[in-house]
């Protein structure tokens, strides 16, 4: 069984909330949302429109699907070196900080593996090449070469949450004391009050049973969740077969473009490997959800234990 309905976090009803402002724009193939409290709501729009513009930008560098983006000239450039933008090798170079932490359990490198797998769940492609191994990054000069003809870059598993993370800095710099950014509710970044707490409230729910598993007060920190709603799209980079197991996670991290990388990897990563990560990386929690014979089991490490 496969979740039915879009995989995301239930984050706090503020339809009836005067004090609250919601703004929201369409990029990345969602819905991004801006919640604001502030005492000037003109204001607070302004800071919204900025960070919408700055998405768009960053949506402009990072897709695969831009034919003219930083991310495909490189695809479509292998073994050439090609100029980026500082928000492409800033995404890039998260991208292989996350490869760490997961142990290569998060990989951007599954873009040309991605489509052949679907409808081919039994025979596996091999273990994907790390990024580091295929990608040599001249942070100086700002060039990126990709070191292999049938390797392709999909930031799909990081891109929305580095996103984001640059709209929170925005945010900051108009001085906007309490926000929730997400894109798509599948990753979430708060920080400031919400109705005189500090922190805004997100929801956990077993996607199975709808149960709640855990209510959390985000501030300064993101929460990111993946799971199996749209089919198998996740890579277990170590066979190159897509994940099958009824499963659900979610991690917590300093940041969304991290929170957003952990939530793919530890779709694939064994348990123990999870319990790993989390004991050396004290900002970090993870949760997952395996589903087998009509029941759920929880697995907690972090701070969500």
């Amino acid at each position: 069984m496969a979740i039915r309905e879009p995989f995301n976090l239930k984050l706090p009803d503020i339809e009836r909330l005067n004090s609250v402002q919601r703004f929201d724009h369409a990029a990345m193939n969602t819905q991004f949302e801006i919640w604001t409290v502030h005492p000037n709501a003109y204001y607070a729009r302004q800071a919204a429109h900025e960070a919408f513009v700055l998405l768009d930008q960053i949506e402009h560098d990072l897709s695969r699907y831009i034919s003219n983006s930083d991310i495909s000239r490189i695809n479509q450039l292998p073994g050439h070196p090609v100029i980026i933008s500082e928000q492409t090798l800033r995404c890039l170079q998260q991208c292989q900080h996350a490869e760490k932490l997961t142990s290569g359990y998060f990989n951007a490198i599954v873009g040309h593996l991605t489509g052949r797998s679907r409808g081919n769940t039994r025979r596996g492609t091999g273990e994907i090449p790390s990024s580091a191994s295929v990608l040599e990054i001249d942070a100086e000069h700002y060039l990126v070469t990709l070191n292999h003809e049938q390797a392709q870059i999909d930031l799909g598993g990081i891109g929305k949450g580095y996103a984001v993370d640059r709209m929170v800095d925005l945010m900051h710099d108009w001085e906007i004391g309490s926000a929730l950014i997400h894109g798509g509710r599948s990753t979430v970044y708060a920080y400031g009050q919400f109705q005189d707490e500090i922190g805004w409230p997100v929801s956990i729910s077993d996607p199975f049973t709808r149960k709640a598993e855990k209510r959390i007060r985000l501030n300064n920190r993101a929460l990111s969740a993946s799971g199996l709603s749209r089919g198998m799209h996740i890579i277990n980079v170590k066979s190159g077969k897509p994940v099958q197991a009824n499963q659900a996670a979610w991690a917590m991290a300093p940041t969304a473009a991290l929170s957003d990388a952990l939530s793919t990897g530890l779709m694939a990563m064994p348990l123990r490997e999870i319990g790993r990560m989390c004991e050396m990386n004290q900002g970090c929690a993870g949760l997952k959800i395996m589903r087998k014979n009509a029941m759920s089991r929880l697995y907690a490490y972090g701070i969500f234990n």
